[in-house]
This record gives structure tokens, C-alpha cells and sequence, in this order.
């Protein structure tokens, strides 16, 4: 990237030298290097139409074709964007591992023919701004931004790494603005009026487009207001993540990507969530205490506390009982030595205070299945295709069943039934009357 850049910062002091005088050499000279660039980006993205249009337009522009200068001015701003457009991309969604996302979320179908249309728009503006307006041969002040635009993405992959790196905004444009400050003094006032404030809306518009984004795209959050309530879960619904109370109710919606484990403080609880793009700290009824990171983090420092009821503890009545295995197989036994459970099973655990889980993998072609015994040794839930699992505090047992999960008590009896409503659902944390 910092030879793509230097070379990029190169281009842009040649850019409007070279427009000026449009020859073949100097046609010749754009097109390879417009053809480099896709080539570079094509390493990115694996898309060889783009390669296939850059050549095309390429051709069409050394013959010097009807409309095509128009085309080589749009194909070079749709390479900047396209070449800027991950930089957007990690402000947008700074939780997102980019290198990950780069082979399918950054430059997807969707984004591409965003960047696209906005090239176009763009170009096809400039270009009837100058002859409607202004009755110019060329997109004078087109080639002004995109001279502009190549002096910044030049330096943004030079400085890759700099913290602030928006100052680069600044830099290139003062940079631009010396390099062409010939051509700038040979044209009119209204001109160079209109070429500052190009360059002004362009800035304004890219670094303004991440806020507005946000703000349309920013879940709606409002303060549960249900009954009170003493436990929470946090729960998955598809790919997003909530928390709801031991009522089933949600009292945080599942809009977020991430949500962390639920933090204890003198004043009640915290819950650190996240979305694609913004992080949010939340009290135990959904109320939004802040989203800055910094804040966040300074906030969880000095008020979460270690406090034992934040985990999921309960009155454990399997002390005297302890699990054997001989030749990988597993039974139970007590503190006397006395078989509880014969030595045959695949998997125990003790789960509940008061009960074994068994798993039983059976035959290579089969899934495991699972059952609850006592510590009699007495088969309470059957053997089969169900998960069981810790449900929390209360000494709950949470039962899976294909898309059903359901919480019972310490006896057995059903507790909460989420009827489908969630993908899966973690024990419930203890949080206070």
C-alpha cells in the first residue's frame, strides 16, 4: 500500500499537467496507470470485471473516443472510492474485523453499486455544472477534486497506521492546493469559488457521512417499564443478542451484536453492548448510561464490583458425590463408594444442586443423547435428542428441544417457556431484589 501511495501522491501533481495538454503519450500515461490501479485493487478484491472495464475505457480513451474523457474522469473517482471506501468502512463498523469482512461485507454487490452510482452522480454533476454553467470543453472542476481525491488516498496509504489520520484531509489539501496553484490563479473568481466549496462538501459529506449513518441506523432502545423483577438472561435471536428477565420479558431488545456479561455495581448492574458500528453501556432496565468507549470504560472501572451473586451459584447437594471413569467411560459414585451410576456412560455432569446430567453418544452414525438422573441413581428424564443444561441461579434446569427452551425449577415443574422465540438462551445471573 505505500507504493500504491507514493505513487498515487505522484499521479496527482501530474494529473492536471497532463489534462491540460491531453496528447497521446499523456493518454497513453493515464490509462496504464488507471489499469495498475485496478490490477492493485483487483489483489483485494478478486473482481476481474473490474479489471475487464478499466482496460476497455483505457482503450476507448488512447483512441480518444466521444465521451471518452468522461469515462476515464468517472473510472478514476470510482477507483478512489473504491480504494477509500474500507477506511469508511472500519469508522462505520469499528467492531468488525475488517480483514475478515473484506472478502464479503466491504466490497458486496450492495456496497459496489452504491459506490457506483455515487461516481456517477458525481461525474455526470460536475460535467453538466462546467458546460451548462460555465461553457468549458472539460470537467476543469472535476479534475480538480479528483486530483484532490488522489492526493488523499496517496497519503491515507502512505500514513496508514497514524493516529487522526482525518488531519490527512487538511494536509492534502493544502499539498493539492500548492501544486495547482497555477492553474488556480489562471481561472476566475466563481471558478475557484466553486472549486473550494467542491472540495469543502466533499470533505464535509464523507466525514459527516458516518454520524448521519448512525444516527439512522442506531437501534431503538427504550427503558424496560414491565414489572420489577430479581434474574436476566442474555438471549440470541439470529445474529443479534439481547437480554430478557426471568419473566420471559425482553428488557433489553435483541438489536445488538455483541453483549458482554452482566457487570455488578453498588447502584445495580451494568450490561456493555454492541452493535455493528457504536457501543453502548445500559443499566438492568435498558436505559442508555453512555456510548462513548473511553466514558465506558472509565465508568466500569470505577464502579463494577467482584460480587459473588453475579455468577450462577445455588445449594449444591451433590458435595458427597463424585464422578469415576474407567476406560473412558464414566459413573458416579458417593462418599462411600457406593454405585450410584454404573461406569458406562459417555459424559456426566452435575447440574441444578441436586441432579446428574448423562450424556450417551451411542454408534459413530448416531447424535448423542442426553438425560437427567437424581442421586438416587433414578432416571427422572428420559434418554434423547435434547440438550440440558445449568439455567441459573434459582437452581433452574434450562431443557432444549429443537427450537424450544424452557426452565425448570428444582422439582422439575416448568418455570418459563420461551416457545421458540430465541435461538438460545444463557443461564440466568442473580441481580438483586
Amino acid at each position: 500500500m505505500i507504493v500504491f501511495g507514493i505513487a498515487l501522491i505522484v499521479f496527482s501533481v501530474l494529473y492536471i499537467k497532463l489534462l491540460a495538454n491531453l496528447k497521446l503519450r499523456n493518454r497513453i500515461l493515464l490509462s496504464i496507470f488507471l489499469v495498475v490501479s485496478v490490477l492493485m485493487l483487483y489483489l483485494v478484491t478478486g473482481n476481474v470485471i473490474t479489471i475487464i472495464v478499466a482496460l476497455v475505457v483505457s482503450v476507448l480513451f488512447c483512441c480518444d473516443v466521444r465521451f471518452s474523457r468522461q469515462m476515464m474522469y468517472f473510472s478514476w473517482l470510482l477507483i478512489c472510492f473504491l480504494v477509500g471506501y474500507p477506511g469508511w468502512y472500519q469508522r462505520m463498523y469499528p467492531f468488525n474485523n475488517l480483514e475478515e469482512d473484506l472478502s464479503w461485507a466491504v466490497y458486496d454487490l450492495e456496497s459496489v453499486t452504491i459506490i457506483v452510482l455515487i461516481a456517477l452522480i458525481l461525474t455526470f454533476l460536475l460535467y453538466f455544472l462546467n458546460r451548462k454553467w460555465w461553457k468549458l470543453d472539460g470537467l476543469w472542476a472535476c479534475n480538480l477534486v479528483v486530483g484532490f481525491l488522489f492526493m488523499y488516498v496517496g497519503m491515507d496509504s502512505v500514513f496508514d497506521n497514524i493516529e487522526h489520520s482525518e488531519f490527512l484531509w487538511l494536509l492534502a489539501l493544502v499539498v493539492w492546493g500548492l501544486i495547482n496553484l497555477n492553474e488556480i490563479k489562471d481561472v476566475s473568481r466563481s471558478r475557484v469559488t466553486y472549486a473550494v466549496l467542491a472540495l469543502i462538501s466533499i470533505f464535509v459529506l464523507t466525514w459527516a457521512s458516518v454520524p448521519i449513518v448512525h444516527w439512522i441506523k442506531r437501534p431503538k432502545i427504550e427503558e424496560y417499564q414491565g414489572k420489577s423483577f430479581s434474574y436476566m438472561a442474555v438471549v440470541q435471536k439470529g445474529y443479534n443478542y439481547g437480554i430478557i428477565n426471568e419473566h420471559g420479558e425482553e428488557v433489553i431488545p435483541c438489536v445488538f451484536f455483541d453483549v458482554d456479561e452482566i457487570k455488578m455495581t453498588e447502584e445495580g448492574c451494568f450490561i456493555q453492548a454492541r452493535t455493528d458500528y457504536e457501543e453502548f453501556l445500559l443499566n438492568e432496565r435498558g436505559k442508555i448510561i453512555s456510548t462513548n468507549p473511553q466514558e465506558i470504560e472509565k465508568i466500569i472501572e470505577e464502579k463494577v464490583i467482584e460480587d459473588e451473586q453475579n455468577s450462577t451459584s445455588y445449594e449444591d447437594e451433590l458435595k458427597k458425590y463424585s464422578i469415576v471413569e474407567e476406560n473412558g467411560q464414566k459413573g458416579v459414585v458417593d462418599e462411600e463408594g457406593n454405585c450410584v451410576l454404573q461406569v458406562k456412560y459417555d459424559g456426566i455432569t452435575f447440574v441444578g444442586g441436586k441432579y446428574f446430567r448423562v450424556l450417551d453418544y451411542g454408534s459413530a452414525s448416531e447424535e448423542f443423547k442426553s438425560a437427567l438422573f437424581d442421586k438416587r441413581g433414578k432416571e427422572v428424564i428420559p434418554f434423547g435428542n435434547y440438550g440440558i443444561e445449568e439455567g441459573g441461579y434459582k437452581n433452574w434446569i434450562k431443557l432444549i428441544s429443537g427450537e424450544e427452551i424452557k426452565y425448570v425449577d428444582s422439582e422439575l415443574n416448568t418455570m418459563l417457556e420461551l416457545q421458540g422465540r430465541y435461538d438460545y438462551a444463557e443461564p440466568f445471573v442473580y441481580i438483586g431484589d
